[in-house]
C-alpha cells in the first residue's frame, strides 16, 4: 500500500502557448524534485487537462497540512530560485488551494 498523507496542496494555472514548454521543463527537471525533497512532502504530480476551466494541475501530497507552513517551505518559497519566478510569473490564472 502506498503512503498516504493528511495534507494536500493543489496548484491550478494555464500558460500561454510560447511559454508552455518552458514551464513543462521547469516543473520536470526542476520544482517537483525541489517539493519533494522538502520535509513532510510525500509526492508531486502534475497533470494536463485535455478540457478543462485551467490546463494544467499540480498535486502536493504531505504528511500533515503543517508541512505546508513548515520552516523548511517557508524557506523554499521565500528563496525561490529564478527560474521559478520566470516560470511562476508565466502562470495564467494561478488558483492555489490547501
Amino acid at each position: 500500500m502506498g503512503r498516504t498523507g493528511r495534507g494536500m496542496l493543489l496548484v491550478a494555472g494555464d500558460a500561454s502557448p510560447a511559454d508552455e514548454a518552458e514551464i513543462d521543463d521547469w516543473y520536470d527537471r526542476e520544482h517537483l524534485a525541489e517539493r519533494v525533497s522538502l520535509p513532510g512532502f510525500l509526492s508531486a504530480r502534475r497533470y494536463r487537462a485535455h478540457s478543462a476551466e485551467r490546463k494544467y494541475l499540480a498535486l502536493y501530497e504531505t504528511d500533515a497540512i503543517g508541512s505546508l507552513d513548515s520552516p523548511a517551505y517557508r524557506k523554499a518559497l521565500a528563496g525561490q530560485t529564478e527560474r521559478s519566478k520566470r516560470a511562476l510569473a508565466r502562470l495564467l490564472r494561478p488558483h492555489r488551494a490547501v
